[in-house]
């Protein structure tokens, strides 16, 4: 590597101007790195993250973990309800799995709001999601549904509270 630049500094004027660019680049590139300079377009942002950011990647990545753990949890509270779980609760598992999938696409979209209308929206997306599936008549009652619903408040609520706590620190 020093071969080249001494070879390049001792070679003439064209190679100068070619360890000036080069020196310029990696520069350039080191600042990138540090987050000191930033290149911003239409589609893509590299380095120069703003506070914001840092504060809505938090906000994200609490409430994808909230996510997660609700989920997990509702795990439990179905095989309270039933008795016989198909295929030994993998099958509840894999229902569980794409109704986080569903919540991480409210999470990424980013339009989460309390309003009785918005959440009865998710409900129902929610219950038309669990009933894409063969499921047993057991999660068909009135009362689970009712449950699914709560549960669907809850997390709406969870997610909105993540939110409120993190945009306030931002705030102090």
């Amino acid at each position: 590597m020093w071969d080249f630049f001494s070879n390049a500094v001792n070679g003439g004027n064209g190679r100068i101007i070619l360890v000036i660019i080069s020196a310029f680049a990696i520069y350039a590139a080191l600042l990138l790195w540090v987050g000191k300079l930033g290149v911003s377009t239409k589609h893509v942002q590299i380095g120069g993250e703003s506070r914001d950011s840092y504060y809505e990647r938090t906000i994200l990545r609490n409430q994808i973990t909230a996510a997660h753990d609700f989920c997990a949890s509702l795990e439990g509270k179905v095989a309270e309800v039933a008795e016989n779980l198909a295929f030994g609760g993998w099958f509840t598992k894999y229902i569980l799995e794409r109704v986080y999938d569903k919540i991480i696409e409210w999470i990424t979209f980013n339009h989460i709001e309390l309003s009785q209308g918005y959440i009865e929206c998710k409900q129902r997306e929610i219950r038309n999601l669990v009933y894409s599936f063969p499921v047993k008549d057991e999660f068909k009652t009135p009362e689970f549904e009712e449950r699914m619903n709560k549960w669907v408040a809850e997390i709406i609520e969870q997610l909105l509270d993540i939110r409120r706590v993190y945009s306030k620190q931002k705030l102090e």
